[in-house]
């Protein structure tokens, strides 16, 4: 078996597992993607997918058909080899993508996969399975039967995945957000005009529009490369960046194509109507490469090219932000640590909270929502809580330490000789 990306007819690419021999895909694993989570990051699908595809495999060295199993609905002789699967997850299966040796000794068998990955599966095939219980249920049981056998084959396939897990899922946000000298400095160094500007000059405009995109809509970077040249429009009294996927947008060459992470992320954004200029005028003037001193024609209409007028790929911002560091650091080694698109989103979040409390005087519940809605977070996010309680902590140190600065200022106006 191995994982294909192919294309649907409204151009949206969908992770499909084939068999080899014959080459067909896999049915029920085909359904699964296509009817439940078709609306899901590509790569998302794909993890799902790998997880899927070692559960089939395993139970191939068994001689049982996986496909023809669920759909006979017997979803219960699948799951008396749960425990036998985990245990060759665990111990038997060779590992993939070993990276290297030392000196000449040759490479030995690598079996087994970490306990997180392993639960990653299982968390994956958690979901696959549910799924599979509500669509392969046994219909030919009495009624009565019918209702408990599905009752009990939603419990018990929660409780069986979750009683094998290892790692808990905690979600842990390693704030890293920029300072305002952090933001000078970046955006000083990537303006086309600055003398230390890291970049060929006809990528100094674009790149320098990136940042600034950052900046002003604390967007994802998958969601930054979906953009198109008609995703950046002026409305009645403002202007914004609609994000959205654009499955007519043309030829899209990435090996890794970027995607919303979900259907949720779907927003528009406001901007300045400065950065609304200078893009149109980069549309206009220095979007297309130029070859013999001509405008090439562009198969695409993404809003981010290459200099070969390929849609920017994913490994090409970070490139692009690790120049910038790099360039920072070697004019002032203690001004930058890091930078990347993530930090510019949780610069933007931090901001934006701030901005609604402090400036509009929302409530906190409100901020909140504002702020699940402008970064695309769904009802249920965490995320604006996590925001929620870094600004609070900021707050209650700063509050802190005005108190204890008061302390000792009224502590020297009543003792001068404690000083």
């Amino acid at each position: 078996m191995k994982i294909f990306p192919c294309r649907l007819s409204d151009g949206r690419r969908l992770p499909v597992l084939f068999r080899l021999i014959p080459s067909q895909p896999v049915l029920v694993p085909f359904l699964f993607v296509v009817l439940k989570r078709q609306y899901r990051a590509f790569n998302t699908i794909r993890n799902d997918l790998v997880a899927i595809k070692a559960f089939y495999e395993f139970h191939s060295l068994q001689n049982i058909d996986v496909d023809e199993t669920l759909i006979n609905g017997q979803l219960s002789l699948l799951m008396k080899n749960l425990e036998q699967f985990i245990a060759w997850l665990s111990i038997e299966k060779k590992a993939k993508n070993i990276v290297g040796r030392i000196g000449n000794k040759k490479l030995g068998h690598h079996y087994g996969i970490d306990p997180i990955t392993r639960d990653g599966y299982l968390r994956s095939l958690k979901l696959f399975f549910t799924w599979c219980a509500q669509r392969y249920i046994n219909t030919d049981a009495p009624k009565t039967d019918l209702e408990n056998s599905f009752s009990s084959s939603l419990s018990s396939i929660a409780s069986r995945f979750d009683s094998h897990l290892v790692t808990p899922v905690t979600r842990q946000v390693n704030f890293r957000s920029l300072c305002d000298i952090e933001i000078a400095a970046i955006r000083e160094l990537s303006h086309p005009s600055c003398a230390l500007n890291p970049f060929r000059k006809q990528n100094r405009l674009r790149n320098w529009l990136i940042i600034e995109t950052f900046i002003e809509t604390g967007i994802r970077i998958g969601e930054l490369l979906i953009l198109t040249t008609s995703s950046v429009n002026k409305g009645k009294n403002h202007y914004y960046v609609s994000v959205i996927n654009r499955p007519d947008a043309g030829e899209d060459t990435r090996a890794k194509a970027p995607s919303l992470k979900t259907n949720k992320s779907q927003r528009t954004i406001g901007i300045s109507e400065s950065l609304y200029d200078r893009i149109q005028q980069y549309v206009i003037h220095e979007r297309r490469p130029r070859r013999n001193n001509l405008p090439m024609k562009l198969k695409h209409g993404y809003l981010w090219v290459s200099e070969r007028g390929k849609p920017l790929a994913l490994n090409s911002v970070a490139s692009m932000f690790s120049r910038i560091v790099t360039a920072i650091q070697s004019k002032n080694p203690d001004l930058l640590k890091s930078a990347s698109p993530h930090s510019f989103r949780h610069t933007f979040a931090e901001r934006f909270l701030e901005y609604l409390i402090e400036v509009k005087d929302f409530d906190m519940e409100r901020a909140k929502d504002e702020l699940r809605t402008i970064c695309g977070w769904s009802d249920a996010s965490s995320m604006p809580q996590y925001y929620a309680r870094r600004y609070i902590h900021n707050m209650a140190n700063l509050h802190n330490k005005d108190r204890v600065e008061t302390a000792w200022k009224r502590l020297s106006e009543a003792l001068p000789s404690f000083n």
